[in-house]
């Protein structure tokens, strides 16, 4: 067995064999090629798929809100209770504002409904109405200050969600996502395709980020939109863009592509 080992060895046979493979040139240092590293996920924490960040500051400033009235409620819960007629009906009271509240939110964070902001909205306007009136009598000033800092939240809350930014969100609402859309992404779900007849002259063109891209001047051939010359971002100059960048059209044409792609990918007029 060893006499037949040996006949492989040839370190024995000729000392120098690592001569007959010189794979780097003299005085260059072999390449180290360092591993690939692993592409950060770009998407954190808990917020729903494609959220913008005015919907997770009106999200999370509405539960420090709810969290100052609950606050607010047990600071002078006996003198509540006294007024109301009970213990009862204030906690269910505090119980339905919770939870209405809630059920809202979800609804408009989560379900992208916003018809959901629009009762949130009617909601906090009754409440403000009813509580300004009785501000000077509240008698413990912690309590009128939580009070306060409780609207206030709300109200900054609300002005984030009807925001600019926050109309994407609500754009993309035929999708789940969240909670829901966690548990339905893997579903087929087949978005119904746009009529091309929906796109109307002077309708603004957005990108998939919210960004304005132009306005509509009017379609041009079977599968092009002529965007108006005379609109701010256009330079004086008419551009094309393909109607398969089309996503969807409600109010406003919304692009596949985001508003910096598209004006990158457009097609000025001659």
């Amino acid at each position: 067995m060893r006499d037949w080992l040996k006949k492989f060895r040839d370190d024995e046979s000729d000392p120098n064999w690592l001569e007959r493979f010189p794979d780097d040139k003299p005085g260059r240092a072999p390449k180290v090629t360092a591993p690939a590293s692993r592409p950060r996920s770009s998407r954190a924490g808990l917020a729903p798929k494609g959220a913008s960040r005015n919907i997770r500051l009106f999200e999370w400033l509405m539960y420090i809100s709810l969290a100052v009235e609950v606050a607010t409620t047990m600071s002078d819960f006996s003198k509540l209770a006294e007024l109301a007629g009970g213990w009862p009906v204030v906690v269910l009271t505090e119980a339905f504002t919770l939870v209405f509240f809630g059920a809202f939110m979800f609804i408009a964070v989560y379900l992208r409904k916003k018809w959901a902001l629009y009762v949130i909205a009617a909601f906090y306007a009754f409440r403000l109405l009813r509580y300004i009136p009785s501000f000077a009598f509240i008698a413990l000033p912690l309590v009128q200050f939580l009070s306060a800092v409780q609207f206030v939240l709300q109200g900054l809350a609300l002005f984030y969600a009807f925001s600019g930014e926050a109309r994407v969100h609500f754009a993309k609402g035929k999708r789940l996502s969240g909670t829901i859309g966690s548990a339905c992404r893997f579903l087929p779900i087949r978005r119904i395709h746009m009529n091309k007849e929906q796109i109307r002259e002077h309708m603004e063109v957005l990108g998939s980020d919210g960004k304005h891209v132009g306005t509509v001047d009017h379609l041009e051939g079977e599968n092009q939109i002529k965007l108006a010359k005379k609109d701010p971002s256009a330079g004086g100059k008419h551009h094309f863009i393909p109607l398969d960048w089309v996503d969807h059209v409600d109010n406003h044409v919304h692009l596949k592509k985001t508003g910096q792609e598209a004006i990158i990918g457009w097609r000025i007029a001659s």
